[in-house]
């Protein structure tokens, strides 16, 4: 159908510029045959004119034939304009696809640096809180260690107070039960003494001699004698003398650790 229409469309200006030159030519021949001869016949004439339309039959064929390969070209190039649309058409919607995944790829990435980055920027106040936590606990460490030190500090004290204190009670106790001369005022024995809870007396020993075994045997007895002594009724008071030094002088009697 499309070749028909452009045979058709072709075919006729084409067709008209033939016989135009034709018309041209056989008008010039003619002039030129009339100058030389006007004695020529209408018979010759009519018989010169049969190889003119034979000619122009055969220029009119080679005319279709040129206007076919004409409309074959045209078709070939149309459809190699076509072809070369939809290869267009294809390496656009190629491109696209790829600026696509391109555009996706690239937001993938800008989302995961984001994400890096958040994820960074949490990690740090972490590690900011977690170090900000650590330097207040070491502080209460500190605190609390100073604190106890010092609570430690102050019961020490009052515990030797007491210690020393209760010292003094069994050294007064003991002296009573101690029966030494006049020439033995001057001597002094360290005793080594263990007691219960109750403060009753379980074992006395020599820690350090005063060089005279009678005026040491004599310290021990009057410490027996003097059993139970008097200790403290809390536990964490009395632990000090489930074992303690103590050292006697008649004129002076001393605790000591």
């Amino acid at each position: 159908m499309a070749q028909h229409h452009y045979r058709q469309y072709y075919f006729i200006p084409i067709t008209l510029a033939v016989l135009l030159h034709i018309a041209l030519f056989a008008y010039v021949f003619f002039a030129l045959k009339l100058s030389s001869d006007m004695t020529f016949s209408a018979t010759q004439a009519a018989l010169t004119s049969r190889p003119i339309v034979q000619a122009v039959s055969v220029d009119q064929h080679s005319i279709e034939q040129e206007v076919a390969k004409i409309e074959q070209q045209q078709l070939a190039a149309q459809a190699a304009h076509q072809k070369a649309q939809q290869t267009l058409v294809a390496e656009q919607l190629a491109l696209q696809q790829q600026q696509t995944r391109t555009a996706k790829a690239m937001a993938a990435l800008s989302q995961a640096r984001q994400a890096q980055q958040v994820g960074i920027k949490e990690i740090k106040q972490q590690r900011l809180l977690l170090a900000r936590q650590q330097a207040e606990q070491e502080l209460q460490r500190k605190l609390y260690s100073a604190e106890q030190k010092q609570q430690q500090a102050v019961y020490n004290k009052q515990l030797a107070g007491i210690v020393n204190k209760y010292k003094q009670l069994i050294s007064n106790a003991i002296y009573p039960n101690w029966l030494v001369s006049q020439k033995e005022s001057d001597l002094a024995t360290q005793l080594l003494i263990h007691l219960s809870p109750s403060g009753l007396v379980l074992n006395v020993s020599v820690q350090k001699s005063s060089g005279n075994p009678a005026f040491d045997r004599s310290a021990v007895v009057a410490v027996y004698k003097s059993s139970p002594l008097p200790v403290p009724k809390e536990a964490a008071a009395f632990a000090p003398f489930q074992q303690f030094k103590l050292t006697l002088q008649p004129k002076n009697i001393v605790a000591s650790s």
